[in-house]
Formats: C-alpha cells, sequence, structure tokens
C-alpha cells in the first residue's frame, strides 16, 4: 500500500489533474479532426492485402513512445518556436485541401505533419528528437507505397520470379518451359502476374523490420543489414512460391490459382521474410556493440540551452493548439457544399443546331462518367447531310465530394497519349482541347475532350483538380462539366487533320451548350 501511494504521489507531481486533461483534450480533438480518415485507411487496410499491416502500425508507433519514455522524462523545458505552429499549420492545410478536392490521400499524408506540429507545438523540438521515429513510423500505414515506390519495380520482379520459378521446377524434375512471363508446363500454362511478383509483400516485411532493427539492434549497420536481409529472403521465397504453384498444378493438387490456397500461398511470402527477420534479428543482437556498459544505465541529461516551462505555459500552448485543431475539425465536417443546378435541362437541347442534326445514342464509350456519378448527361450523335458525324457527350456535376468525381483515377485514362490542340470557337475565344486516337473494336476513333468550370475551360485535368479545391474553398462549389467529341477517323487521316475536321462541328454547338451549363 505504502508502494502505491509513492508511486500515486510521484505521478501527480510530474502529472497534475490539469496536465492529463489537457493532454486527453488535444488527444480528443485530435481523433475529432482525423476520425473518418482514421476508419477510411481502417477499410483500405481490410481490402487490400499488400496493406494489411496498417493495424499494427500505430500500436508499434505508440510502443517505440513507451520505449522511450525514460528519455522523455527527463526533458523538462521547451522554448518557444514556430517550428510547430507551421508544422501544424501546413498539416491542416493539406487535409482541408485534401478534403475539399476528394483527395483521401492527401488527407492521409497529412496526418503525421498534424501530429508532428501538435507534438512540436506543445512540447518543443527536443521532444521530436526522442519522437522522430514514432512519428514517421506512421507514413507505413498511408497506402501510397505501391505506386510510390513500389510500382516501378514490379516487371523486374516478376521476371525475377518466372526464373526462379522455372530453375526451382527444373531442379524438382518438372519439364518446364519459360517464354517471358509464362511458364509452360505439360498440362497448364501459368502466367507470373503483376499481383504475383510479390513487391505487395516487401512493404510489410520492411515496415516489421524497422522496429525490430531499432529495438534489438544496437549498430546502424546491422540495422540496415537485418532490413535488407529480410527483403531478399522475401524476394528469394516469391520465386520458391511460383515454384511451388507451378508443382501443385502439375500434379493437380487442390486449386493453387484461385480462392483461399492461393491467398495462402501469397501469405507464404511475407511468413518466410518475417521468419527471416526474427531469425537474423537474434542473430545480431548478440554482435551488437553496447556503448553502455552491463548493469550501467545511460544518463539521460535534460535538454540545454532552453528555459523551463511552467504548468500554465503548457496548458495555455495545449488549449490554443486544441482550439485550432476543433476548429479545422468543424470546418471539415460542417462545412456544406450545396448542388448547383443546370441553367436549363439537357433534355431541351436542340435536335438541329445549324446544319447538324441530332439523335440520342447510348454510347458505352461515356458510362464511366456515369458510374462516376454525374448529375445530367446527354449522349447524341450530330450528323449533316453531307455524311460528317461527330458523338457529343456533357456530363455536368451539381457537386463533388469522394464519392462522386468529375476527375478520378478511372477518367484520368483518357489523358494517356493525349494531345493539346487549341480550338477558336467563335472568332475572339479559344478553347484548349486534348486530342487523342484510341482503337475499338476494329475501328479508330479520335477523341476530344475539355473540362468547363462556371464559364471557364481547361484541358488538363491536374488544373481542373485545383480549380476545383479553389473553388470549393473560396466559393463553396465543385459544379463542373466534361465535354467530349468522337468520330471514326478516315482512312489515312492524322490526329490534327481529324481535330480540324471536328473544330467545325465544335464551332457549331459550343456557344448552345455553355449556354445550359452555370457560370458565377
Amino acid at each position: 500500500m505504502q508502494a502505491m501511494e509513492l508511486i500515486k504521489n510521484t505521478e501527480m507531481r510530474r502529472w497534475p489533474v490539469r496536465q492529463w486533461v489537457a493532454a486527453l483534450v488535444l488527444v480528443g480533438s485530435f481523433f475529432f479532426l482525423y476520425g473518418k480518415v482514421l476508419i477510411t485507411l481502417s477499410g483500405q487496410w481490410r481490402q487490400n492485402v499488400m496493406y494489411s499491416h496498417g493495424f499494427l502500425i500505430p500500436l508499434i508507433s505508440l510502443y517505440l513512445v513507451w520505449v522511450q519514455r525514460d528519455k522523455l522524462s527527463q526533458i523538462r523545458s521547451v522554448a518557444f518556436n514556430w517550428v510547430g505552429y507551421m508544422l501544424l499549420a501546413a498539416g491542416l492545410l493539406m487535409h482541408v485541401v485534401g478534403d475539399a478536392g476528394g483527395i483521401p490521400t492527401l488527407q492521409q499524408i497529412s496526418l503525421p505533419f498534424t501530429l508532428t506540429g501538435v507534438v512540436v507545438s506543445v512540447l518543443g523540438l527536443h521532444f521530436l528528437k526522442v519522437l522522430w521515429l514514432p512519428v514517421a513510423y506512421l507514413f507505413f500505414m498511408i497506402p501510397i507505397w505501391e505506386e510510390m515506390l513500389t510500382g516501378h519495380f514490379h516487371s523486374n520482379l516478376q521476371q525475377f520470379s518466372a526464373d526462379n520459378g522455372v530453375v526451382l521446377l527444373n531442379l524438382f524434375g518438372i519439364p518446364a518451359y519459360q517464354e517471358g512471363l509464362y511458364i509452360t508446363l505439360p498440362n497448364i500454362v501459368l502466367e507470373v502476374a503483376r499481383a504475383c511478383s510479390g513487391v505487395n509483400h516487401l512493404i510489410a516485411v520492411i515496415a516489421i523490420g524497422i522496429p525490430l532493427a531499432y529495438l534489438f539492434v544496437r549498430d546502424w549497420k546491422r540495422r540496415v543489414l537485418l532490413i535488407c536481409v529480410g527483403v531478399l529472403i522475401a524476394i528469394l521465397a516469391n520465386g520458391l512460391r511460383v515454384a511451388l504453384i507451378g508443382l501443385l498444378s502439375y500434379y493437380s493438387v487442390g486449386n493453387p490459382l484461385h480462392g483461399p490456397f492461393h491467398i495462402l500461398q501469397g501469405l507464404f511470402v511475407s511468413a518466410v521474410g518475417y521468419a527471416a527477420l526474427f531469425l537474423c534479428a537474434w542473430f545480431l543482437s548478440g554482435k551488437s556493440v553496447s556503448t553502455v556498459k552491463s548493469g550501467e544505465k545511460k544518463k539521460s541529461n535534460p535538454a540545454e540551452g532552453s528555459r523551463n516551462i511552467g504548468i500554465h505555459k503548457y496548458l495555455f500552448r495545449s488549449v490554443l493548439v486544441a482550439l485550432v485543431v476543433l476548429t479545422a475539425g468543424s470546418y471539415i465536417h460542417f462545412r456544406t457544399i450545396p448542388p448547383y443546378p443546370l441553367k436549363k435541362n439537357f433534355h431541351t437541347l436542340p435536335i438541329q443546331i445549324a446544319e447538324w442534326t441530332g439523335t440520342d445514342i447510348s454510347d458505352t464509350f461515356f458510362e464511366v462518367y456515369k458510374e462516376s456519378g454525374v448529375d445530367h448527361e446527354i449522349r447524341r450523335v450530330y450528323k449533316t447531310s453531307s455524311g460528317d458525324e461527330f458523338q457529343m457527350y456533357v456530363g455536368y456535376f451539381e457537386y463533388q465530394d469522394q464519392k462522386k468525381k468529375l476527375i478520378n483515377y478511372r477518367t484520368t485514362e483518357f489523358h494517356k497519349d493525349a494531345t493539346r490542340v487549341r480550338i477558336d470557337v467563335n472568332g475572339n475565344n479559344e478553347i484548349e482541347t486534348n486530342g487523342v486516337v484510341r482503337k475499338s473494336k476494329g475501328k479508330v476513333e479520335m477523341v476530344c475532350f475539355w473540362y468547363e468550370f462556371n464559364g471557364w475551360a481547361t484541358s488538363s485535368h491536374y488544373v481542373a483538380k485545383g480549380y476545383t479545391i479553389w473553388n470549393a474553398i473560396i466559393n463553396r462549389r465543385t459544379n463542373g462539366a466534361i465535354m467530349m467529341i468522337k468520330s471514326e477517323m478516315r482512312s489515312g487521316e492524322t490526329l490534327p487533320e481529324g481535330i480540324l475536321r471536328a473544330e467545325r462541328f465544335i464551332k457549331a454547338i459550343y456557344p448552345t451548350i455553355v449556354d445550359y451549363l452555370p457560370v458565377l
């Protein structure tokens, strides 16, 4: 009882009730701001096996903070600086911009920045020197690595795994012939697909290897060696996995290409990598050179060169930061974007425009925008008596959010290999369009498209996304439209010639179409 009372009194002296309350308010405000982001992240962790380790990242990060508790307890002074508030402002700005533009990845990336800003603003840079690894480690829970890093290695590792798989199959006495990524067996042809490259498991192995190296290996060279060994073995294990699939397919054991059995084979790569990490960590931990003699504890000195912070300053900073975070959270959660309808319904668009006569169509090429949540659309083919023919599509969004977007990962595919061309639409007004040639069902087609925002046009999806963000923050509007013109190319016709032919049609219909769209 005396020991418990002593601990209680000691803790109360070190952390009075007001400090605990301030800390809880800070934590609560942070979860209020990032609650939806964390829910979105957890959904991605469940759905994408590459990031299933994401559930462990926050827990491991907290443990890395816990093991530094002795060092943190020695830091008694904090000097005021603007670095923390600048980091906090940067994180909050990224969060607001990501919300306005429907960019969840940007909101997720903002989380470590905002957290760093909170720590430095309230506690100071000396705490960040101790906590930099737990905070930076949180980036491993964000689904950005496949496109940023590992996407570039897929093809190389696919080939490497296929090569190793064939070598192992031949060693097992199974006749296997390889042609690129295809492995031909007597009874089946296997393809080492992108999803089977093994890259998806490398980030998980690295994410587990970093805290393992930090906690059990004291030498930086050995820490790097530990992580490299884990990655190397995981890569080699994927070749073994390919050979295992070939072996099971050759003997018709189970269903090695689909279902739970195939998933277990994928987890095999991670399991081998984890096993290698733990074995290597156990081996290197005994070889590490410790700078602290056995039985001695390294003394941590309080931070030098800064003045001591009192309880009132700590409370003031905590309340100030919590208010800023709560204000940002309230803006994001309670801000509403009203829909802006068309000036006139598309169904009233004239069938006859100048020399062009229109007919409604249902071309599936434009279906991607309906699936993206478009509010109003019109699909028509316009013809002239001389035989000219163009398909026209206009899709209008009254508002956009994360579930309905004018520009998303599917619509950006239209921009691949596109050429930008300026078209004079009425003698003194030019618009820039994207022109691209596509092949579909044996036909060669030319497609022109651009975006319309409140009387302003652009061909760039980056500019369009930026304008949407600006318009959402400044004018509380996210409406916008896509305009597309499509035509089968004539024999021997080039893209510039096709666009020149389309210019006559665009000049005829553009003034009529924009009269249906709202302006600021």
